[in-house]
Order: C-alpha cells, then sequence, then structure tokens
C-alpha cells in the first residue's frame, strides 16, 4: 500500500505494514511516515497527527488530536475514532492532500 501526496505526485510506499504512524519527525517524535520532507509543517501537519490501521483486510484512519484536523473524502473525522478508509479515498492531514490507494 501506499500515501500518494496530490501535490507532487510523489509516492510514500509502506508495504505489509498494519499500523503506521503519520505526522512531522521532531527530536521527541519519530513517526513511521515523516511529512516534514514534502512541507508538512507549514500545510499544518502535527508531530502524530494521524494513525493508519489495518484489521483483516479493512484499512481505518484515526486522528490522533492534531491540531488542523484529518479529513476523508472532504469530510473531517473525529478524534480518537477509527474511520474505515479505501483503496483511491482522499486524505486531507491539515492542507496537505494525500490520495490512498494501493501501489503502482
Amino acid at each position: 500500500m501506499s500515501l500518494r501526496l496530490i501535490e507532487s505526485g510523489e509516492q510514500i510506499s509502506f508495504g505489509d505494514r498494519t499500523e503506521l504512524i503519520v505526522g512531522r519527525l521532531h527530536k521527541d517524535e519519530m513517526p513511521d511516515i515523516d511529512l516534514e520532507p514534502h512541507g508538512g509543517k507549514q500545510l499544518g501537519v502535527s508531530r502524530r497527527h494521524s494513525r493508519l490501521l489495518r484489521q483483516d483486510d479493512q484499512w481505518y484512519i484515526e486522528d490522533l488530536d492534531s491540531t488542523n484536523g484529518t479529513f476523508v473524502n472532504g469530510v473531517q473525522i473525529l478524534p480518537r475514532q477509527l474511520t474505515a478508509i479505501h483503496p483511491g479515498d482522499y486524505l486531507r492531514l491539515g492542507t496537505m492532500e494525500i490520495q490512498f490507494g494501493a501501489e503502482g
């Protein structure tokens, strides 16, 4: 699986992992997917912004009490609640737009 950054078109692959923290690298925080090199701070991505989780064959996203919110297909999700996502869905972390999906 991967995330595609809409602005640059770059893909970030996370292979067969089943749980990942998405955010920005900082001396006290080491997310699995670091969006700092992609303008994360300027685009409002928190250090521990969200968590991606696969249970069986279903993927979920959870907002980790981020400052600027997490959105799925334009709808803001509630913090600390798992929200189902599917390949092709658009995610927004702060103002950073990302497409969730299969690689290739």
